[in-house]
């Protein structure tokens, strides 16, 4: 019962969101009697915030999945402050460094 709740309201939510977005680009425009006009950019706003509320409840799943996006510090790296070990580190700090670390030649 508590999965077809979640799916009646995933189907309402994107209904909601497919009539603010046809408010949005006018489809109801043209009744000054009405105040479509004001009606359209009081759909804009709602969009960008219900956009907003769907990227926010995005980031907190995804982080707390353990997922994180490229460039984005881990939850190690941000709890320890040290970089996490990352396994695409370039060639060059691979390397010895000492006297014959075959840079020179010898």
């Amino acid at each position: 019962m508590k999965a077809l709740g979640r799916w009646a309201g995933r189907i309402g939510l994107i209904a909601l969101g497919v009539v603010i977005y046809a408010v949005c680009i006018n489809v109801f425009g043209g009744y000054p009697k009405f105040h479509t006009e004001a009606l359209t950019w009081v759909a804009v706003a709602a969009l960008a915030v219900f956009g907003g509320v769907v990227w926010i409840i995005d980031e907190r799943r995804s982080t707390r999945d353990g997922e994180t996006p490229a460039g984005v510090p881990g939850r190690e790296e941000a709890l320890t402050g040290a970089p996490a070990r990352d396994a695409t580190r370039r060639q060059d700090e691979t390397r010895p460094r000492g006297r014959h670390s075959g840079r020179d030649g010898g």
